[in-house]
């Protein structure tokens, strides 16, 4: 089961792209969904993969979630 990591901002997401594949993992764009209420859980975010092949982590943008709870 992949890791998730939460951030406020579109550029948290992209400073952990870039500091993953510095790492050897592949990092994909998509939209994914967090704890929030319906409709407002589908964010922007990356999953990060690792060498392996293996969905480690996915990063999620949500101001509500990343600050412990739900929007």
């Amino acid at each position: 089961m992949a890791t998730n990591i939460y951030v406020q901002k579109k550029s948290d997401v992209t400073r952990m792209i870039d500091e993953y594949r510095a790492h050897g993992y592949s990092a994909y764009r998509t939209r994914l969904t967090c704890s929030c209420e319906e409709p407002r859980n589908c964010r922007c975010g990356a999953i990060l993969i690792n060498n392996k092949g293996e969905h480690e982590y996915s990063v999620i943008r949500c101001k509500g979630c990343e600050k412990g709870g739900s929007l």
